[in-house]
């Protein structure tokens, strides 16, 4: 009998031990939270020219450099080196280039300015290269826009032919 006992027992402990185990098959121990979505759309930033870089009017002599600030005001003589020669009538053209950017307020932007273009006249060409702008380290659209100038260097030639060159160059500006 007290072989049944035990039998009886060991049925019994199986039989709750299957009820707690059935019992909890549906019981979960993962959690959940919910969060919040979010985003912002900006201004998309944007660039325009408004005035084109002019080196005015010089003589070549036996050749070197014209340069243009960004600073510089529209009629400013350019800086000069070498024999090349200008006086203020010759540069009552010159400027620096003058571009717009527009774009989120108080967003930072970077600009990037060419390492050299070339002008030219026929087969005749100049260097300009030394791009610089205004815009300095680390520039910041301020009211939605601001005026960003663009100065560069002019190589002349010794005895650089006669005539009007022309050329253009890229700026590009984006969010960093």
């Amino acid at each position: 009998m007290k072989r049944i006992s035990v039998y009886r027992k060991l049925m019994v402990l199986a039989g709750c031990v299957s009820f707690v185990c059935a019992a909890n098959v549906g019981v979960s121990y993962a959690a959940g939270v919910a969060t919040s979505l979010g985003g912002q759309v900006v201004t998309p930033i944007a660039i325009s020219k408004t005035q084109d870089l002019q080196f005015g009017k010089f003589i070549a002599g036996t050749g070197g450099s014209l340069t243009i600030a960004p600073a510089d005001a529209l009629g400013h003589v350019p800086a000069v080196t070498g024999a090349v020669v200008t006086n203020a009538t010759f540069a009552a053209a010159a400027s620096p280039a003058s571009f717009t950017v527009t774009g989120e307020n108080g967003a930072a932007y970077s600009i990037t300015l060419p390492a050299s273009a070339t002008l030219t006249h026929g087969a005749d060409t100049m260097t300009v290269d030394s791009f610089l702008s205004d815009a300095g380290g680390s520039p910041v659209i301020t009211g939605g826009s601001v005026v960003v100038n663009v100065g560069a260097k002019v190589t002349v030639a010794s005895g650089q032919n006669p005539g009007v060159y022309a050329g253009s160059f890229n700026v590009s500006v984006d969010y960093p």
